[in-house]
């Protein structure tokens, strides 16, 4: 039996509908922006929505903030998020297979004794 792992619309899709519900049923408090979630595969949409989105808010944020005299922080906050994202890249855009073949084997030889047994 092999077990396949891909990224699939409906899955994608579901989980933003799951975010939008859960915003709109928990508010977040002081925030400044409303949460949302973007996939795409294509490197120039993400890039592009990476800088507009987040990098330029990000620096207009911070502006604002170090008017106030406050510490600037948003930049620093959004390049870690990003840098997150960049090491999932990996595991999310390959195709990923395990089996079971081991275990398989294994139940195959082992006595009805032993198969009642549960660790």
């Amino acid at each position: 039996m092999m077990f396949k792992f891909t990224n699939e619309l409906s899955i994608i899709f579901s989980l933003l509908e799951d975010i939008s519900q859960y915003y709109t049923k928990t508010p977040l408090e002081m925030t400044v922006r409303r949460p949302s979630a973007f996939f795409t595969q294509n490197q120039f949409i993400y890039n592009y929505w990476q800088t507009v989105g987040a990098k330029i808010p990000s620096y207009f944020i911070d502006m604002v903030l170090q008017l106030k005299g406050k510490k600037p922080r948003m930049v620093k906050m959004c390049d870690r998020i990003y840098k997150s994202v960049d090491t999932l890249k990996y595991f999310t855009f390959n195709h990923w297979e395990w089996s079971n073949h081991n275990l398989e084997a294994l139940q195959a030889v082992m006595s009805e004794e032993d198969k009642k047994v549960r660790i």
